[in-house]
């Protein structure tokens, strides 16, 4: 019978299916939300009908969330077009963060943190294909004015994603996330919250199986990015340069 290397580590079970000899416990992401009592978390897994590629871009591409999500997280389109956005690359993950200064707080956003007037939010996503094909996400809201953006969030809410993919096929995926949220349980608001994000991904998968669809009907259509696509850009060169990596050594050996 065959086996593979197995680990547990922060409530997920991580198995290596490659070669035994590569198999590396220390590149396994840390996901310190699950055992912190401060945070509350809820796994999922979701198949999905979609390229994991197109996943990853969903992600780093958080211009979608007020269309897609207008009912949940979204917000105001003009406010997550403006928001200050940095990407960063080191040569082996991409950081994305984004701030929306003065922002109207979206009904998630409301529902968790109670709030009566304009927020400061912010997104931060890191991508580290090269630890399990995992993305972190970080985002929350505090009262505007108060100290968001030096680090001061105790007087709002912060929710933590931690996104987790593995391909089935070409046009295929199992999508495992968990949501973890700083909100008190007594309240009852992580449920709501845990209850929003399933119909937050449930309409990601919706949309990527679509986009997925559109993309059989014309395979080979090029791939054309636009401005808001600079962490994606600097995602899929990182995943070349990882796969021309990979495919150098196996020639060489």
């Amino acid at each position: 019978m065959r086996s593979y290397p197995v680990v547990e580590k922060d409530h997920l079970i991580w198995i290596w299916m490659g070669d035994a000899e590569l198999a590396d416990p220390a590149q396994i992401i840390d996901s310190p939300e699950h055992n912190d009592p401060k945070w509350t978390w809820r796994p999922y897994n979701f198949p999905v009908q979609a390229d994991w590629q197109l996943i990853v871009d969903n992600i780093m591409d958080l211009t979608h969330v007020p269309y897609i999500h207008a009912g949940t997280i979204g917000g105001n389109p003009e406010q997550h077009y403006g928001a200050e956005t940095k990407v960063e690359f080191d040569g082996k993950r991409v950081e994305l963060l984004r701030k929306m200064p003065n922002s109207v707080p979206p009904r998630s956003y409301i529902d968790a943190g109670g709030f009566k007037g304009r927020v400061d939010r912010w997104q931060e996503v890191r991508f580290e294909p090269a630890r399990g094909m995992t993305l972190r996400v970080n985002a929350g809201g505090c009262d505007a004015g108060t100290g968001a953006y030096e680090g001061r969030r105790d007087n709002g809410f912060e929710l933590a994603n931690n996104h987790f993919i593995t391909p089935e096929t070409e046009t295929t995926s199992h999508y495992l996330w968990t949501i973890c949220t700083t909100a008190n349980p007594a309240t009852g608001v992580p449920d709501k919250l845990f209850d929003q994000f399933f119909d937050t991904i449930t309409e990601d998968e919706e949309t990527l199986a679509l986009q997925q669809a559109r993309i059989n009907d014309d395979p080979g259509r090029p791939f054309v990015g636009i401005a808001s696509d600079g962490a994606v850009n600097q995602a899929r060169r990182l995943l070349s340069a990882m796969a021309e990596a990979e495919e150098g050594q196996g020639i060489a050996a």
